[in-house]
């Protein structure tokens, strides 16, 4: 037996499962059995799960994340200067929904639609609707109310476990590539070819920092990824976007990048 890939593939999992543990799992299901079963295999992959019994459970756990940010950002209000993040409250990453009911004034279709209305920054969580039912007509109505995946009962775990991995992929790459879009937009606005000249000398470490930072990571996306890295503790990065503040007099993330695009740090 060949065991020269054994710690790679060791460590490619331990990668896998820490990234997962950094992503939240609501799962919407009527049938304690089902919130059980489903709930534990994601939990024992890595995710952050919360089971709801039914969609009025799921709403005002929303509801109690908001006003729990709420109240911590009002605390840490006082001498911070990185307030330019969007991250306003904790939302789920994916909602797993069955279709059928009985026992809830909402299905999953409705949920589907509700959480459109109810906050502009629901809209974007990827939703997976459960459903007994194989029949076509289901699904293609599932798929009209907005839902990203369809999954007819019985399913693999496997391939539940697969299907939400992929959506957070593709949700965390639409969301990068926004935020680099939006970056890059108020970067060129009247911007100049001429580079100034500048005494300042950023370390690794910054320039690391400003590189994540101009790709569009949040603060919290480069602490994982520099941990992932190893270059810098979780308790480094607010020292060190500190001591870059300071030394290029800059407040907020994008005064930050604008000073290191005019001197050169970043194109």
């Amino acid at each position: 037996m060949d065991l020269s890939n054994t710690d790679d593939d060791d460590d490619d999992d331990d990668n896998v499962f820490q990234r997962r543990n950094n992503q939240w799992i609501v799962l919407v299901d009527d049938e304690e059995s089902i919130r059980l079963a489903v709930g534990d295999f994601l939990y024992d992959r890595g995710y952050d799960v919360t089971a709801c019994s039914d969609s009025d459970s799921l709403l005002q756990l929303i509801i109690q994340s908001q006003e729990q940010q709420q109240k911590s950002q009002a605390k840490d209000n006082n001498g911070n200067k990185d307030n330019d993040d969007d991250d306003d409250f904790r939302i789920p990453d994916v909602i797993i929904s069955d279709v059928r009911m009985p026992d809830s004034d909402q299905n999953g279709y409705e949920l589907v639609e509700l959480k459109v209305l109810l906050l502009p920054k629901l809209k974007n969580i990827p939703i997976i609707l459960l459903t007994a039912k194989a029949m076509t007509e289901d699904r293609i109505k599932g798929y009209q109310c907005g839902a990203d995946v369809v999954l007819p009962k019985p399913f693999s775990p496997e391939e539940l476990l697969s299907i939400i991995d992929n959506l957070i992929e593709k949700k965390e790459r639409r969301r990068n590539h926004n935020k680099l879009d939006e970056i890059k937009s108020i970067m060129t606005q009247n911007s100049s070819k001429m580079v100034e000249r500048t005494d300042i000398v950023l370390s690794n470490k910054e320039r690391q920092l400003i590189e994540l930072l101009s790709d569009g990571y949040t603060k919290k996306e480069i602490s994982k990824e520099l941990s992932l890295r190893r270059d810098m503790k979780d308790d480094d990065l607010n020292r060190v976007l500190e001591k870059l503040y300071t030394k290029t007099d800059t407040q907020t993330r994008t005064e930050l990048l604008r000073w290191a695009r005019r001197v050169g740090y970043i194109n």
